[in-house]
């Protein structure tokens, strides 16, 4: 779940993210919010904050997310790769 704000190249733009840590004695659901900068659609920076529901189970993971991603598939729709 996400929106992108902006122009046509650079966007404004943020999501929700959802999973479930475990290390198979203890598990923790998370959701994480986040918002970042997207350029083209090609290249997303993220920052992110991991909201735990045990927080103490995974006491060494930390709250704070920074996330690079790179869409492969947008390499082909602007005819960077055959």
């Amino acid at each position: 779940m996400g929106f992108e704000v902006g122009n046509s190249m650079y966007f404004i733009t943020g999501g929700l993210d959802a999973g479930l840590l475990t290390d198979f004695s203890n598990n923790s659901f998370f959701v994480t919010p986040k918002v970042g900068f997207s350029a083209a659609s090609i290249v997303r920076m993220y920052y992110g904050y991991h909201i735990l529901q045990n927080p103490t189970d995974f006491a060494k993971i930390g709250n704070h997310r920074i996330s690079l991603e790179i869409n492969m598939a947008a390499f082909h729709n602007f005819k960077i790769m055959p």
